[in-house]
């Protein structure tokens, strides 16, 4: 009987592991995705007294604003976000474009851009991405001075 009870109990051991080591890697697998997007901007022209170094700083100067629900365009930045790598050093900002990114978990993220250069994601300094310079380019700004600055990647 206690060979019995011995097997039972490893073999439903063994069961829990794989499903606990599965479970694990498909959940860590899958980041959330973006459910909404709110844009807050200052045209990348747009002259302030100090530089625009903090994400909501945005908020004190006339801003425009953008919520975006559009799946294909969440989707498409979410790939775009994923891409994103940390930058080795600390650079100057006087960022244009803060995004409020809301995750389909609830959780909120922060974007912040620099027309001419700079990424902060979540408090931390990105390397720049042309990609992502140039979707913020089309979705916000539509004069041709501003397609000079942000031109399609190559």
């Amino acid at each position: 009987m206690k060979k019995n009870l011995k097997k039972v109990l490893s073999g439903l051991l063994k069961v829990s592991f794989i499903i606990l080591i599965t479970s694990s890697y498909s959940g860590c697998n899958k980041q959330p995705q973006i459910q909404r997007l709110e844009i807050y901007y200052l045209h990348f022209m747009t002259s302030t007294m100090l530089p625009v170094d903090s994400c909501f700083k945005i908020f004190h100067y006339n801003h425009q604003d953008t919520l975006i629900v559009n799946s294909k365009v969440l989707k498409n930045l979410n790939s775009i976000i994923g891409n994103l790598e940390p930058a080795q050093n600390n650079f100057h900002h006087d960022f244009r474009i803060a995004c409020l990114l809301i995750m389909e978990n609830g959780d909120s993220n922060q974007l912040c851009l620099n027309t001419m250069g700079g990424i902060r994601y979540n408090k931390t300094n990105m390397k720049d991405s042309e990609e992502l310079f140039y979707f913020f380019n089309n979705l916000l700004y539509n004069d041709s001075l501003s397609k000079h600055f942000w031109n399609k990647p190559k």
